[in-house]
């Protein structure tokens, strides 16, 4: 089976949904459970037409704990609109933040707030990027090289 499309493996949810009592489950993941080991069920990642961008897979982020590389970005979220002060925190498989389409996060505070992506991207293939932002309301892109 393949399952294709925009929220093939994301659940999307709108600014009016609650806190879910079960773990939200994507059509993919929905089919993948449903078809068992029986049958193969695959999908590619979604990319878009963001001017012909193409989004950087998960695989390529990583961040640092004592030492260590491990998968996903550390991100913070910041009461204010600064990136100042006291912060909560996570670890996330990719960059994208979109709350009124996304499960609640009780760590997401109430706007007007600020958030911090930080960690290593690592490419397959060794040569120059341009890199790019697409965003609604006020965004920075600050690049960090080694």
């Amino acid at each position: 089976i393949a399952v294709f499309g925009i929220n093939a493996a994301t659940c999307e949810f709108g600014d009016y949904s609650g806190v879910s009592k079960n773990e939200p489950v994507s059509p993919l993941q929905g089919i993948i459970n449903k078809a068992g080991n029986k049958i193969q069920v695959k999908t590619l990642p979604w990319i878009g037409k963001l001017a012909q961008h193409e989004v950087i897979p998960a695989t390529a982020f990583q961040h640092q704990e004592y030492g260590t590389f491990k998968k996903g970005l550390k991100v913070e979220y910041f009461a204010n609109p600064n990136l100042t002060g006291q912060s909560t925190s996570e670890i996330k498989e990719n960059i994208q933040f979109d709350p009124d389409n996304q499960p609640p996060n009780p760590i997401i505070p109430k706007t007007p707030m600020s958030v911090n992506w930080s960690g290593v991207i690592t490419p397959k293939v060794t040569g120059s990027y341009l890199f790019s932002l697409k965003k609604t309301g006020q965004a920075k892109l600050c690049p960090k090289s080694n």
